[in-house]
């Protein structure tokens, strides 16, 4: 019941896939929750082209690598281990645009 996130750790995990290195270097904390949730290292997220990536090609080549070696969620990656309560529940498509499931996130968060 805990395995939320917070748009703003979705924002920064679409930080991750865009520039991974540069990412860790500007958002605060991120590094630590990483390190606290058991990442030693980003996968390479070199795959990612926001205008073609899908939520398959994502939780395949973004997902999974930096979560196997934990066996943990995505969610639990990205508060660090911290219990986080959805507010909403995001549903997505396996074929549609990553971006898309994003865009729709933000969409509900402003009200839109």
């Amino acid at each position: 019941a805990g395995r939320g996130f917070t748009l703003g750790a979705l924002l920064e995990f679409v930080c991750m896939l865009l520039n991974g290195r540069r990412a860790l270097q500007e958002i605060h904390g991120l590094r630590e929750a990483l390190v606290h949730s058991g990442v030693a290292a980003l996968p390479d997220f070199s795959f990612f082209d926001p205008k073609r990536s899908t939520t398959q090609d994502v939780v395949f080549w973004g997902i999974i690598p930096l979560t196997q070696q934990q066996q943990s969620s995505l969610a639990e990656v990205m508060t660090g281990g911290q219990p986080c309560y959805p507010k909403c529940l995001l549903s997505h498509t396996w074929s549609s645009l990553f971006l898309h499931t994003v865009a729709a996130a933000v969409a509900d968060a402003v009200g839109e």
